[in-house]
């Protein structure tokens, strides 16, 4: 689904504005669509059938949940290598200039994720199946979903465009790609997240991700005129 040598610019635009629809559509259904007591202390939960169902069909599984929980942090490196390399080639270029300009584009792209994770929080659209260290923590979207998929998938991008010939790109991109389907598969089994918060954080990755795909292309496409 990522970037192919036959990928326009425009492919990229109807993608993100697909899954941005669908985002927005299925965000705003959580508070209409069967919502029910069915979560911690009677908490409201949107398409409650439907996730109480596969809650308690596989209920919660702590190893699952940790071992999740560390992974995801594997995922924050990406973002932290591509940091590094930019500030590799300020000192050895020297100049600010000189900087690849895919690396400043990561670096906008790596802010809105923080914006659009402290939005969802403060939201709280709903909270967790499970009480965790006696607190009740909000859970849509699956953060670990959510940001692990847009590091993987942003780092896939950036390799397959830029860096490419380099030797670490390749390997980089199978373990980037690895994590970004087992760990939500993970998360979604280990019964922290309803089955919804899993969804709506494929969702969202997708539509940042695709956005990010958009604006790789253009810049590409400016950079080599």
């Amino acid at each position: 689904m990522l970037m192919t040598k036959t990928r326009t610019k425009e492919k990229s635009l109807a993608l993100f504005l697909i899954f941005l629809a669908l985002s927005i559509v299925f965000t705003i259904s959580l508070k209409f669509v069967d919502v029910e007591p069915v979560g911690p202390e009677n908490g409201y939960v949107g398409f409650s059938k439907l996730n109480a169902a596969f809650h308690d069909a596989f209920g919660y599984n702590s190893l699952l949940h940790n071992t999740t929980e560390y992974l995801g942090y594997i995922g924050a490196i990406f973002p932290l290598f591509f940091f590094c390399m930019g500030v590799y080639q300020l000192f050895k270029r020297k100049s600010i200039k000189k900087v690849d300009s895919c690396i400043y584009a990561a670096g906008v792209f790596y802010v809105v994720l923080i914006i659009v994770y402290e939005l969802f929080e403060k939201l709280a659209i709903n909270c967790r199946p499970v009480v965790i260290d006696n607190i009740i923590e909000p859970s849509y979207p699956s953060s670990h979903t959510f940001l692990t998929i847009t590091f993987c998938l942003s780092t896939v991008l950036l390799n397959t465009l830029a860096y490419k010939k380099y030797s670490w790109a390749k390997p980089m991109n199978i373990c980037a790609i690895i994590l970004a389907i087992a760990i939500p598969i993970g998360r979604l089994f280990s019964g922290v997240h309803w089955l919804t918060d899993i969804f709506g954080g494929v969702l969202i990755a997708m539509t940042l991700v695709y956005a990010f795909e958009f604006a790789l292309l253009k810049l590409r496409r400016l950079t080599n005129k």
